[in-house]
């Protein structure tokens, strides 16, 4: 009896941190936050890849890039099912819909541009290597134009629910 309480109260936590179900107690600000949280981790863990490439750019252990492209790939993974599954905050669906279409941009990059550098060695051929930096390149163009459209969504939706976007260079 005390096993089966203990497994309907974790049920029941569970299901309250559900981001679906916080949806509908949650307020505009906060979740104008969790947008940001997650702008803030995609580029934190963006940086991280960067970083890596940077020290075995010398080396040529590009399989080493693997477990960076990987925890990408799966936060925005897990960031687009969330997202899917969220509710309607307070006239959210524009900011909702640019954020999955920057995270659907963000996954079509990394598994186009940084999947294809793990190949890489030391033994690659220069221009193979050159044609895999120039589509990461080419790809990567687009990066700003998709994260404009989430702060212009972001910004809409502020002035809508009556709050200011903080300006992040302060």
């Amino acid at each position: 009896m005390k096993h089966l309480l203990y497994s309907i109260t974790l049920l029941f936590i569970c299901a309250l941190a559900s981001p679906a179900l916080q949806a509908q107690t949650m307020t505009p600000v906060e979740f104008n936050d969790q947008v940001a949280t997650i702008k803030t981790e995609l580029y934190a863990k963006g940086q991280a890849w960067g970083a890596q490439y940077s020290k075995v750019n010398e080396s040529a252990q590009f399989s080493t890039l693997a477990p960076y492209r990987e925890d990408l790939e799966v936060y925005i993974d897990e960031q687009i099912a969330e997202l899917k599954k969220m509710k309607d905050v307070k006239n959210s669906k524009a900011l909702q819909e640019a954020l999955l279409d920057y995270l659907v941009y963000e996954r079509k990059l990394i598994s186009e541009s940084f999947k294809p550098m793990e190949s890489l060695n030391a033994g690659s051929n220069p221009a193979n290597k050159e044609a895999v930096l120039k589509t990461l390149m080419e790809n990567a163009k687009l990066e700003a134009t998709a994260l404009e459209k989430v702060t212009t969504a972001q910004n809409a939706y502020a002035a809508a629910n009556g709050f200011k976007i903080e300006d992040a260079q302060k």
